[in-house]
């Protein structure tokens, strides 16, 4: 095995050490839910194992990424752009979510991701999926993905291969698009803000803005009327557009941008 394909090695390692990390405290969150609440119904300790693994991924995988980020005197300087973040996050919920209404088995999907969704409280769903979950999530794929291959490879090559890991990391087919297509924005977020801080105000946006539109039953009103949804659509579109023409104003380049590799 000759350096190249060392480092090629390397990098895809760097993508699939945390997601496997992450499935680790899943799968142990279930473990010591079930012997410590064993009357537990199924979809309350699917939903409290999700939450409490995403706890502790945050906690030892975010003590890693400060050592990481300590290291650099570059990753010092950031720009969070929060309120921007945010409402970017919305405008992609209501874009993709209601673009992703015109795709065949979408109907299929929402009664299924209903039927998961259904039993636990909206708040703890929030907390959970909305809150806890996004933070572990971007600190798997962009603060150890994106972030780390983006020293060594150009734009592009990290926010597609990122933002790819990210979509296979999902179930359905519906889910690993919305999922890539969302890894490219954070991608580019997280380029031109240089913060963690702004991916997770994106993806918890997001991902509590769908369970906002869910619990309101609004993709079950909406479908088969697309005059409606492409309306929803387009003021996703537009918030987001908005937001994102905030948020590139920032002129912060991302540290090390002369290290790109051609290569890639």
């Amino acid at each position: 095995m000759n350096g190249r394909e060392r480092h090629i090695l390397g990098l895809l390692w760097q993508l699939v050490w945390p997601v496997l990390f992450y499935e680790a405290a899943t799968e142990l969150s279930r473990l010591i839910l079930v012997r410590i609440w064993p009357d537990a119904g199924q979809k309350e300790t699917a939903l409290l194992s999700l939450g409490l693994a995403a706890v502790w991924t945050a906690l030892l995988l975010g003590w890693f990424y400060r050592g990481l980020q300590k290291q650099e005197t570059e990753a010092e300087t950031v720009h969070p752009a929060v309120f921007w973040s945010l409402l970017s996050g919305i405008g992609s919920c209501l874009l993709l979510n209601h673009m992703m209404m015109f795709l065949p088995g979408y109907a299929d999907h929402v009664r299924t991701a209903n039927q998961g969704l259904d039993s636990p409280s909206l708040l703890l769903q929030i907390l959970c999926t909305g809150l806890a979950v996004p933070l572990a999530e971007e600190l798997v794929f962009r603060g150890l993905g994106f972030w780390r291959l983006r020293r060594e490879v150009s734009f592009r090559a990290a926010a597609l291969a990122s933002a790819i890991w990210f979509g296979l990391a999902h179930a359905t087919l519906l889910q690993m698009t919305y999922a890539c297509l969302t890894g490219l924005l954070l991608a580019l977020l997280m380029e031109r803000t240089c913060s963690l801080t702004s991916a997770w105000l994106f993806h918890a946006g997001a991902n509590v803005s769908a369970l906002c539109l869910t619990a309101l039953g609004a993709p079950d009103r909406l479908l088969g009327k697309p005059v409606w949804i492409l309306a929803a659509a387009a003021a996703g579109g537009l918030l987001l557009v908005w937001s994102f023409q905030h948020i590139l104003e920032n002129k912060n380049a991302f540290p090390n941008k002369t290290r790109e590799v051609e290569r890639t």
